[in-house]
């Protein structure tokens, strides 16, 4: 593992005003970087849930999952963006989460 995932915090801790304003400028460092942390997580969740498959293969469902994961919340960044600014609350921005990972759970 061996990755740092402490910037990965400010999605928990909440986002500079800033971030909505240019999402594919100032997201983009967030959003890799989350990315290799959840890669990280998902590759040691597949082996500790007895996965058989070789490491190449664990590596590349990882991968995957994680760029699916962090593409769900790229589109919830971007449709948030889309909103008039008085419209832009938390739970405007819960709305379209929850669509994009029910997508990617169906399917």
């Amino acid at each position: 593992m061996g990755r740092s995932c402490a910037g990965v915090a400010i999605l928990f801790s909440g986002l500079p005003g800033q971030m909505f304003s240019q999402p594919t400028r100032s997201a983009q460092p967030v959003l890799l970087e989350l990315e290799g942390c959840l890669m990280d997580a998902l590759r040691d969740r597949l082996v500790k849930a007895g996965s058989e498959e070789d490491e190449q293969a664990l590596a590349l469902r990882a991968s995957v999952l994680s760029r699916a994961n962090v593409g769900a919340l790229r589109a919830t960044v971007l449709a948030f963006h889309a909103l008039p600014e008085e419209e832009r609350t938390l739970e405007s921005a819960r709305r379209p989460a929850r669509q994009a990972f029910d997508i990617l759970r169906d399917t």
